[in-house]
């Protein structure tokens, strides 16, 4: 028969409480190291997409309009997107909104973390000209906004934008994330697909 007094039952404990501490410890240690984890993956992350091939992130959306209001020349093709921007139109343009375009007042997202917007675009026969720009909350829809004047090839290419160059533009409140906007009465199609913000 084994007894056991109280002494060795006050042993016992100790043994079971030290035995608790020492694993209370490690998974606390265990996650606090998965947490550092994350945040070292977030501080890596060089980029943020906003399209993937065709494909929108999650609270993002697209508009398109011309100068008579002409809403049917954008079509998705397996993994991108044609313009085919029509004849006798003073403008066009396709918008890439925080969520679903609207009137004021509009949400925003901060991107003011990256330095540059990066579009894949290409166009039918190459030499096709598009404006790029972006907008805040807060912009008018004038047309009055800064737009980059790009001549599209007729090969894909990864053309990035400097978020610094549209001026008036405060990237910490951005709802048109991107812009194409094409100008003029001249009938002419191009490709687009990736949009994504980037970190240098």
């Amino acid at each position: 028969m084994l007894i056991i007094g109280k002494s060795d039952l006050d042993d016992l404990d100790l043994t079971k409480k030290n035995t608790f501490s020492r694993l209370f410890s490690f998974l606390i240690l265990g996650s606090l190291l998965a947490f550092a984890n994350v945040v070292s993956e977030a501080d890596a992350q060089e980029f943020r997409d906003i399209m993937i091939g065709s494909s929108l992130v999650e609270n993002f959306d697209m508009g398109v309009n011309s100068g008579k209001n002409r809403t049917d020349w954008l079509s998705e093709s397996g993994g991108f997107f044609e313009a085919s921007y029509p004849s006798e139109q003073s403008w066009g343009a396709i918008f890439v909104t925080v969520g679903t375009p609207i009137n004021p007042p509009r949400p925003s997202v901060d991107l003011s973390s990256y330095d540059a917007v990066s579009i894949d675009m290409k166009g039918l026969n190459g030499r096709e000209v598009v404006w790029i720009g972006i907008k805040t909350k807060d912009q008018r829809d004038k047309g009055r906004e800064t737009k980059i004047r790009t001549v599209l090839t007729e090969n894909w290419s990864s053309y990035e934008f400097d978020l610094e160059t549209f001026k008036g533009a405060n990237p910490e409140i951005l709802y048109v994330v991107t812009e194409i906007v094409f100008d003029g009465q001249v009938a002419q199609t191009m490709f687009f697909r990736n949009i994504r913000y980037l970190r240098r």
